[in-house]
């Protein structure tokens, strides 16, 4: 920028992998226009995949380096998919890693796939990449196919010998260069090993970066592994045909007779379930690991819930080591083998909600999994979801007849339940939530739905008897005493009263030391700290009269002279588990001995 007129004589430069074009230098300007024709790039798939579009724009100096005024990164994975225009224009913001956001540029970007149908039906970019940890709006599960993840390492650029010669800002460029390149190969990996077993998509994708100092870079990737198609309701042709059909019913008595018969209609549902069910493949059947990443279960997928499921293990960094990334993979399948592990040992076949987190400090890494053990429907279909007026029209008669029935039926007998060992349990003793009037949480709603999703999947011969009681709906099977679960509220959960946030933070001192010592003294504070933890929870549960947690997400950090771990999640009261019990202040009354001393004659 010249000093004197705070005027830019701007460029810019269009890089793709080792392609690269330049426009036209726009002398004294601060709103350059270049209007440049269509920069052309041919490249491969695997090319694509690994390389990232960058936009740079550039201050032209005659007698010196030229001035970085920001950069864009365009991604092109987007851009690939079936159904998916493959044109973009717009404003896109010009980032610079030292001065942050320098103003906007106007691009337009356009893919010509060259390659046949054949070829491109089976390719990696066809594989769709969700970020979100729920089923996507507008699709429809056909195969859930299981956990995926890959592991790559690379050196990091800013612990290169380079770096005591270049400025800070090319390091921090050269840094997100590599980011964006990882990232495209491990799309590129993942994707070949999803066509592989069938799939087209991966849902609940998770992307880390460990930065492990003079070791290198770690970037893993995890995700679930599915098979999707367009669901038909989102389709013109599939929302007529449901507003044709709604709108007969409402004149038709035969089809108003066979909606208000619920038995009939309960009877062909199931058949037809089992019918689609035998075609179907059994859930996380083809996987290598019965794990899913997402954290929204879709309604049915659950059929049981276990219990709450971590793992972790303190390993030493040691850069001598010639192959870092089989090192890496090992670690990750002893922590994953040890979470199947307590998964079979509670009577579950899955483990949701899945995370894998990574804290390092100096030579010492702490790798940690968590998730929720569930055991899955296998008859599980995913089935598509009604418009709303849809719905409403075609629920009437059955919502009419079920509060016929609720009515009559004894909704009160949830507050009445007892324990195994026969104690009663009133509402009194109970320290049950206000309720706020909202009919979705009123208590006959919660006593009508189904309570087999918080029944104990197979009782553990070693646990203690008092750690599961009888479900108070049924009043027949066993139920935990509290819920701890690492996923969302599922669709059909029944609760009383509101949500609550509830957190917990723990910090313990440890000693500033350095290499192994400092391994073995957190390894030996993690069990302690973690379950005091444990138990602060359940204290803050019982406090706001709650029996479960929802979205637990753990949080590990240390550095020199400190150990912290962080719990969070959403609490909520299920009336199908036992009550919580209200904490008794008790008087501690101290007796003194006193000592008498008896002389004999």
């Amino acid at each position: 920028m010249d000093r004197a007129s705070f005027l830019t004589d701007a460029f810019v430069e269009v890089r793709l992998g080792n392609i690269m074009f330049k426009t036209d230098v726009m002398r004294r300007t601060l709103n350059p226009e270049w209007n440049s024709d269509w920069f052309c790039f041919e490249l491969s798939e695997e090319a694509l995949l690994e390389e990232t579009l960058q936009v740079r724009v550039l201050d032209h100096d005659t007698y010196s380096a030229h001035d970085a005024i920001g950069r864009v990164y365009f991604n092109l994975m987007p851009l690939f998919q079936m159904d998916q225009k493959r044109s973009l224009s717009g404003w896109f913001p010009l980032y610079d890693t030292m001065h942050g956001i320098r103003g906007e540029i106007k691009l337009a970007v356009r893919v010509d796939v060259l390659s046949d149908t054949y070829r491109q039906n089976f390719s990696s970019l066809g594989v769709k990449f969700f970020f979100s940890s729920v089923i996507p709006s507008g699709y429809r599960v056909i195969r859930l196919i299981g956990f995926v993840h890959e592991l790559i390492v690379n050196d990091d650029p800013e612990h290169q010998w380079i770096e005591k010669i270049r400025t800070s800002r090319a390091s921090n460029e050269a840094r997100q260069c590599l980011f964006s390149q990882l990232t495209g190969d491990l799309q590129r990996k993942i994707s070949r090993v999803v066509l592989n077993l069938g799939g087209n998509a991966v849902i609940g994708f998770c992307l880390h970066f460990d930065l492990e100092g003079d070791t290198g870079i770690v970037a893993r990737a995890t995700g679930t592994a599915a098979k999707l198609q367009p669901s038909p309701l989102t389709s013109p042709s599939g929302a007529a045909s449901v507003k044709k059909t709604v709108d007969r019913s409402e004149s038709d008595p035969v089809l108003e007779s066979s909606v208000t018969d619920n038995r009939d209609s309960k009877n062909c549902a199931n058949c037809f379930t089992e019918m689609c069910a035998i075609t179907t493949p059994k859930p996380l059947s083809e996987a290598e690991f019965p794990f899913l990443t997402i954290s929204h279960p879709p309604s049915g997928l659950i059929r049981h819930f276990g219990s709450a499921v971590a793992a972790k293990s303190v390993k030493l960094l040691d850069k001598n080591v010639t192959d870092n990334a089989s090192l890496r993979a090992a670690w990750w399948l002893e922590l994953r083998s040890e979470a199947l592990t307590h998964m079979q040992n509670v009577g579950c076949d899955a483990l949701i909600g899945y995370r894998e987190e990574c804290a390092i400090y100096e030579d010492v890494c702490v790798l940690s999994v968590y998730a929720t053990s569930v055991k899955l429907n296998q008859m599980w279909i995913h089935a598509t979801a009604i418009p709303q007026q849809a719905s409403a029209r075609l629920s009437t008669p059955s919502t009419s007849s079920a509060s016929k029935e609720g009515s009559t039926s004894g909704g009160v007998s949830a507050f009445q339940a007892t324990r195994e060992h026969g104690a009663e349990v009133s509402e009194d003793n109970l320290n049950v939530p206000n309720l706020d009037g909202d009919a979705k949480f009123s208590p006959l709603n919660c006593v009508r739905a189904d309570c087999s999703i918080f029944h104990i999947p197979s009782i553990n011969q070693a646990l203690p008897s008092n750690k599961y009681m009888r479900c108070r709906v049924c009043l027949t099977a066993s139920v935990p005493e509290f819920l701890i679960s690492s996923t969302e509220f599922p669709p059909e959960l029944p609760v009383m009263g509101s949500p609550s946030f509830i957190q917990v933070g723990l910090s313990r001192f440890k000693k500033e030391e350095k290499g192994e010592p400092a391994a073995r003294e957190i390894s030996e504070i993690l069990p302690h700290i973690e379950y005091e933890l444990h138990y602060r929870l359940l204290q803050k549960l019982r406090l706001r009269g709650m029996n479960a947690i929802f979205g637990l997400s753990l949080q590990l950090a240390f550095g020199e002279n400190l150990v912290t771990v962080l719990a969070s999640g959403t609490g909520v009261y299920i009336p199908a588990l036992p009550g919580s019990w209200l904490p008794k202040v008790c008087l501690i009354t101290r007796v003194r001995s006193m000592l008498l001393w008896f002389v004999s004659d």
